[in-house]
């Protein structure tokens, strides 16, 4: 009798776990179909163009998707935003890659739609900023737009990803049939023969336009499950690497998270030519009359993990030395702070929040009379 009521409770237990485990895959391939990343389009927003490789599309309108679908509409010189006033008492130009662009979110939340509420109407903030653009590309928007725009001040905003190697190429894209291409080999160490073949340029379409499907044995791995996780950074590992010291996660653990290790960045000659190009900026601004500062851009991981990336530090390491004005914004992130939006590498309504009050309160310090912030919220 006793074995039987021993066996039947085990049954039921098993039962129940089973039960358990079918509701978790369930819950996973519903996470999936709700948050999983669909495909990607930006078709229509780039031109190919000489100078630069490629550049945004004057006067475009409509909705393009980098992990989330967005507005995006551009003036006729090719720049997020409506069309230039030039008749401000007080203009600042900022330039810079998909963080000043504002990707992936409407323009009043990204970080110049930010800046421009915290200021006067009479105060004007430039988004000169294109995605995917590297030092050399915004070098040559600053001084195609410094003489135009004739600001008080031009702000270069960048993080690691503008000196990776692919992006230290003023060609590293090109655009075809609307598409944005990329003129070097996947693993961004050898630049391909250009004009890119017919192959190529079909094989580059192929996976953009690649869709992605639910799987049975990612969703057996519950893969969607820690994916959503780890995006918003409340998977278990990742609370745990917050809250343990280093004494016992040890000392070297968190480099397993650093970027710049990698061969794209392991260029000595490259690294040094993104210092020269951001002295050449300086140069660019004050010949049309204008100051300088360099900000910089945690990336998700340098904020939560606090690292320091091996390849911004030698770009860095001769410009601290020097009299420019550098907002390094690394050292304002707090340890354990989640910058990112899910689904993207780029910060959220938040991060952009702060990022542009940093930016404005900086120049506010510099320009107490001319640029004063709003108090009015």
């Amino acid at each position: 009798m006793t074995s039987h009521v021993v066996s039947s409770k085990g049954w039921k237990w098993g039962l129940r776990l089973s039960a358990l485990v079918v509701v978790i895959w369930c819950l996973d391939a519903a996470i999936y179909y709700i948050f999983h990343d669909g495909r990607d389009d930006i078709r229509g927003l780039f031109v190919a163009e000489n100078s630069r490789g490629y550049a945004l599309k004057p006067g475009f309108r409509g909705v393009v998707t980098d992990g989330y679908a967005f507005n995006v509409a551009t003036n006729s010189r090719g720049y997020r935003g409506a069309e230039w006033r030039l008749n401000e008492k007080f203009r600042v130009l900022m330039a810079g890659n998909s963080f000043v662009f504002g990707l992936p979110l409407p323009a009043k939340d990204g970080i110049v739609g930010k800046m421009r509420a915290q200021v006067s109407a009479d105060v004007g903030i430039y988004n000169v900023g294109v995605p995917s653009y590297g030092v050399l590309q915004s070098l040559e928007t600053i001084r195609r737009e410094c003489p135009v725009i004739k600001p008080r001040h031009v702000v270069y905003a960048m993080d690691f990803n503008d000196f990776r190697r692919d992006h230290m190429d003023l060609r590293s894209r090109t655009v075809v049939d609307g598409y944005k291409l990329s003129t070097w080999s996947d693993d961004r160490l050898k630049r391909l023969p250009t004009p890119l073949s017919k192959a190529e340029v079909n094989r580059q379409k192929a996976r953009l336009n690649a869709e992605t499907s639910w799987s049975l044995r990612q969703s057996l791995q519950l893969r969607s499950i820690r994916m959503f996780l780890a995006q918003r950074y409340l998977h278990p590992r990742q609370i745990a690497e917050r809250l343990l010291p280093d004494s016992i996660l040890g000392a070297g653990y968190r480099q397993r998270y650093v970027f710049t290790t990698r061969s794209e960045f392991g260029f000595p000659d490259v690294l040094k030519e993104a210092t020269a190009a951001i002295r050449d900026m300086a140069t660019a601004a004050h010949a049309c009359g204008a100051s300088f500062t360099l900000v910089v851009f945690p990336n998700a991981s340098e904020a939560y993990y606090q690292l320091t990336e091996p390849a911004t530090e030698t770009v860095l390491t001769p410009l601290l030395a020097s009299t420019m004005d550098i907002l390094d914004l690394r050292k304002r992130a707090a340890r354990g702070e989640n910058l990112a939006r899910p689904r993207s590498g780029y910060y959220h309504a938040r991060a952009t929040h702060w990022a542009a009050t940093e930016i404005t309160r900086h120049l506010a310090k510099r320009y107490p009379v001319a640029l004063k912030m709003r108090t009015d919220g």
